[in-house]
This record gives structure tokens, C-alpha cells and sequence, in this order.
């Protein structure tokens, strides 16, 4: 994705760039200006330190996606659910794709993350209360499914809705194509654990 050198957006998708390929730690604010081709006013302009455009950049290809995935309707069931965490999977690996960078995979985005929870603390507690409300969603989904007849009536929801919630989803795997087949690994994680609850 094509971005004017020096705006907000070339930033964050060329910092973004950087923290993926080198972690957090080993891209300071001097070797961004050298990979951006910009001044540091330019980026002091957008971002006051280094850990406030860490906290942008996080939002905007991880958190917002994140967000998006929990508005979802009370009367949704386990397939929808399903549906909806897979396009939150999706638009995180576009971004990666949209860099165009061959050396680059969604698997670098695990590492990333767990900088962000040790490098602040926001990040953390927001991940912790998406977490929740994604655990309760599937809990609910759960449930309407076993209303509906879909799944067996004595799965046991909570544990079920665990099992779900932490289904890996490829990004732990170095030996998976990720960036193009990471949502295609974890639905079919998902749908066979569907298949061992379904009310057959």
C-alpha cells in the first residue's frame, strides 16, 4: 500500500514494517528515521516517543480488529462465530500482505503482541478485556447453539467456550504458508471441533 512519505499512515505502516521484520527492541527512533527516509520532527509531529507510536500501531493492525470482532449479535450461533473471528484473521494478514515484504508472515505479529504486553501496559489490559468478552460471546453462541439442536445438549459450555477461545490460529507455526493460509488452518480447527460437539 502506497502511503505519502511523511504522513501519519506511511509511518505506521513502515514502522509497522520494522518492528515486525526486527522486534521491538532493536528499532529505535534513529533507525526509523533512517528506514522511513524521514526527519524526526516528522514523526515527533504525529507520535511524542517511541512507545505512543508503538501503542498507534498496535491499534490500528491488531486492536481494531480485535474490537470489531466482539460487536456481534446475542442470538449468534457457533458458525457465525466462527465466521467473524476468521475475517478478524484475515484483515490482520492483509496487512501483512499489503506490505509486500516476501520476508514477512502473520507469524510475526504473535511476537509483536507479546512486546506490547510487556511494554505496556494499556496494550496488556485492553487485550485482557477483549479476551473476556470474546470468551462470554462464545459462551453465548454456545448456548444458542445447543437451543437451536445444533450442538449436543450436554456439552458442557465453559469448557467448550475455552477450548474454543484458544484454538491456535497459526500464528505459532513457522512452518505454515501464514500469511495466506492462516484462517484456513484455524477453521478447520475449529470445525472439527465442531464436528466432535455437533448433535449428529
Amino acid at each position: 500500500m502506497e502511503h505519502i512519505k511523511g504522513t501519519k499512515e506511511y509511518i505506521l505502516y513502515r514502522a509497522y514494517e520494522q518492528y515486525l521484520l526486527h522486534g521491538y527492541h532493536n528499532v529505535s527512533i534513529s533507525i526509523l528515521q533512517q528506514e522511513l527516509q524521514i526527519g524526526r520532527a516528522s514523526l515527533y509531529y504525529y507520535f511524542k516517543d517511541k512507545d505512543s507510536l508503538f501503542a498507534a500501531i498496535l491499534n490500528k493492525f491488531i486492536l481494531s480488529h480485535i474490537k470489531e470482532s466482539t460487536h456481534t449479535p446475542t442470538t449468534i450461533g457457533i458458525n457465525d462465530l466462527i465466521d467473524c473471528r476468521v475475517r478478524c484473521i484475515n484483515a490482520i494478514a492483509n496487512h501483512i500482505q499489503q506490505l509486500h515484504n516476501p520476508t514477512l508472515s502473520i507469524a510475526n505479529v504473535a511476537s509483536l503482541m507479546l512486546s506490547g504486553i510487556t511494554q505496556l501496559q494499556d496494550f496488556m489490559l485492553q487485550l485482557k478485556d477483549l479476551g473476556q468478552i470474546q470468551f462470554n460471546q462464545w459462551k453465548t453462541a454456545i448456548q444458542n447453539s445447543i437451543n437451536r439442536g445444533e450442538i449436543k445438549a450436554d456439552c458442557d459450555v465453559t469448557l467448550t467456550a475455552y477450548l474454543f477461545q484458544h484454538l491456535k490460529c497459526g500464528y505459532e507455526d513457522p512452518y505454515c504458508d501464514l500469511t495466506n493460509n492462516v484462517s484456513d488452518f484455524y477453521l478447520k480447527s475449529c470445525h472439527h471441533l465442531l464436528n466432535l460437539i455437533r448433535n449428529k
